[in-house]
């Protein structure tokens, strides 16, 4: 399921996601436009078209997640389309991720959510350090990459405020997760192509 913001036509983030799904073959794909009460009438045949023909598909679903407008019929669809097989996993097991990616992914959903279209989905946390200490608190020193000069200024902000601001949001969910109070440094690097970098996307756990 590919997720957009349905009020905006396809940007460079769109198709670079559609580049690294190529060579995914046979597996269902369905286009998710979100925010569709802020699409235009005139944009929302455009739209449609543009993302299904991007990613490779048909199948669609226009939805607005703050009201739950067509969730129920985006779930309908996920779920007819699922393969039935025997549990993966047990029951009480929720993810198969260690703390730190979930921690790491955090933190860039953050960005995401705060950057929209200013920052493309060239960017990725990779935590260097983690550090738990006896009395219970858990530092961790992460660093957002991204692959431009301009990018890292946006992500950095003026003062240094939006790399703050992604950082308290951030914490306020990792320490729930933890179960524990947690310090959290953030630093932002230009590391330019890194998505092409085998070394690097295998220390982000995104060819697992």
């Amino acid at each position: 399921v590919y997720v957009a913001d349905g009020a905006h036509f396809p940007g460079e983030g769109d198709r670079s996601i559609a580049r690294m799904l190529e060579d995914v073959k046979d597996v269902p794909r369905i286009v998710c436009l979100n925010r569709m009460d802020q699409l235009k009438a005139e944009d929302v045949e455009r739209n449609i078209e543009a993302y299904t023909g991007l990613l490779g598909t048909e199948e669609y679903m226009l939805t607005t997640a703050t009201r739950g407008d067509n969730v129920d019929r985006l779930v309908s669809m996920i779920v007819e389309r699922l393969p039935e097989r025997a549990p993966m996993y047990d029951e009480d097991e929720f993810t198969n991720q260690s703390t730190r990616f979930l921690a790491a992914e955090l933190v860039r959903e953050k960005i995401l959510i705060a950057t929209r279209q200013e920052v493309p989905h060239a960017v990725a946390v990779m935590i260097e350090d983690w550090e738990e200490e006896e009395g219970g608190l858990v530092r961790i020193d992460a660093v957002i990459l991204v692959e431009k000069a301009s990018q890292r200024g946006i992500l950095i902000g003026k003062g240094g405020q939006f790399v703050k601001t992604v950082g308290q949001k951030a914490r306020e969910e990792i320490e729930p997760l933890l179960g524990r109070k947690v310090f959290l440094t953030l630093q932002v690097k230009v590391s330019e192509g890194w998505r092409m970098n085998p070394r690097i996307v295998h220390e982000l756990s995104y060819d697992q």
